[in-house]
């Protein structure tokens, strides 16, 4: 690959790194400001139950959130690692060079889009 092009992918790749890591504290701190706002306002007097089910409805939200910024951030930390290993725009399956047209829109891409879909079939099976 083009040392410019890398470059570019390599940029990209640390400003969504970046990003996540701002969306992923935030999706933190607003579990820990869930968990003490439920503690103070239960205060040792019972809480109304749809108060607690939306409490809990909203961490778990939150929580979720923060899985899945996890995961890209995993995904992400992965293809930089390539990078630096020089193995970045290739398949992990098939060792086949990644389109460069689905690397633009998945930087992360660890497989050819034809390779993607056979593996999503077979998770589904």
């Amino acid at each position: 690959m083009d040392p410019t092009v890398l470059e570019e992918f390599r940029q990209r790749l640390l400003a969504e790194q970046a990003r996540l890591e701002q969306l992923l504290q935030s999706a933190r701190r607003d579990v820990q400001a869930d968990q003490s706002e439920e503690y103070n306002e239960a205060g040792g007097v019972a809480a109304h139950q749809a108060d607690v089910a939306t409490s809990v409805y909203e961490r778990e939200q939150a929580l979720s959130l923060a899985r899945d910024f996890e995961h890209q951030l995993a995904e992400i930390r992965h293809a930089l690692q390539k990078i630096a290993a020089g193995t970045y725009g290739y398949s992990e399956k098939s060792g086949a060079p990644i389109p460069l047209e689905r690397l633009r829109a998945i930087p992360w891409a660890r497989y050819t889009i034809e390779e993607e879909r056979e593996l999503e079939r077979q998770r589904g099976s």
